[in-house]
């Protein structure tokens, strides 16, 4: 099947049998690398473009791209810039952030519109998945229960709850079991605490006796 792309973000949907993404014939280089995603619980990356399903796709310009079922499967050309990030998910949906992603890459990066409500969703404000120095995390929770799960792998961090002004340090790995509404975060670097006054005392014992 030949789909028609505009720039930016399209649904598409596949052929009568499975179809791997790494299969697409995509001849003007359509397909920004490691944005065709399905949904789920939440948004997830696609492997395979299952029939009868819907998909987002995100597309540098207009163009044609064929979808087919041939077993065969290319290689992607997509570079994983995540392996050092920190990570963190809420209710198995991750985020990162800490590490720099080269400016040509950045839209590989990028999430589709937000689903409708009612449904799960986190993301940074942008609709981004990664930041390298914090940002505002924005959520749309379909419970009243939310599992943060963190690794962090380089400086130490702090979230903060918008809501409730309440605030998490993130150092090493962990869980945050909250409970109500949540709206959103701010995530930023854990800055050292610097005094706001100096004394000198005196010196005791004294050494000079």
């Amino acid at each position: 099947i030949t789909v028609i792309l505009s720039e930016d973000w399209n649904m598409i949907s596949g052929v009568s049998e499975p179809a791997n993404v790494n299969s697409i014939s995509d001849p003007y280089g359509l397909i920004i690398p490691n944005t065709i995603y399905s949904f789920g619980e939440g948004y997830e990356l696609a492997d395979v473009i299952e029939p009868g399903l819907g998909y987002w796709i995100r597309s540098y310009g207009d163009g044609n791209i064929t979808i087919s079922s041939d077993v065969r499967s290319g290689k992607s050309k997509f570079i994983n810039r995540l392996t050092d990030a920190n990570s963190i998910s809420f209710n198995g949906q991750t985020l990162y952030f800490g590490v720099e992603i080269p400016q040509e890459e950045i839209l590989s990066y990028s999430l589709p519109p937000k689903p409708p409500a009612g449904a799960f969703d986190v993301r940074y404000a942008g609709d981004w998945k990664i930041v390298s120095n914090g940002g505002a995390i924005e959520v749309m929770n379909n419970s009243h229960e939310l599992r943060i799960d963190y690794t962090i792998q380089q400086d130490a961090w702090v979230l903060k709850n918008q809501l409730t002004g309440e605030e998490y340090s993130l150092t090493n790995s962990g869980t945050i079991d909250l409970f109500g509404d949540v709206t959103g975060f701010t995530l930023s670097k854990e800055t050292a605490s610097l005094p706001s006054d100096y004394v000198l005392a005196q010196n005791y014992p004294n050494p000079f006796n």
